[in-house]
């Protein structure tokens, strides 16, 4: 009988790691990705600046309007809110990541 409990509890903790090093593996993928997402978005956000900026140059020479600025600085700040978005799971990912790993034996 102890024999089987002994069995018993040991398949349990096999359970628990591998369910922890699902969650690790999980993590990592996901903290990767955030790192490729916050890539793009920084890209993205010079591009928003380069258009503004472009945008207002043409303003300056009566090719543009206010409109069309306004949209252009729209855009920039939807996309910075985006990066913050991102910024702010990623470091989520990495306190999850650490509390995850502090509970590995």
């Amino acid at each position: 009988m102890s024999r089987l409990k002994l069995q018993d509890e040991m398949l349990g903790l096999e359970y628990q790691q591998t369910v922890l090093l699902n969650k690790i593996a999980t993590l990592r993928n996901e903290f990767s990705l955030l790192l490729e997402q916050r890539k793009l978005s920084k890209d993205l956000s010079e591009d928003y600046i380069k258009m503004l900026e472009a945008e207002e140059r043409m303003f300056a020479l009566g090719e543009s309007s206010l409109f069309l600025i306004n949209n252009r600085e729209n855009a920039l700040i939807s996309n910075r809110l985006a990066l913050a978005a991102i910024e702010s799971r990623l470091l989520g990912s990495v306190a999850e990541f650490y509390r995850t790993t502090a509970e590995f034996p």
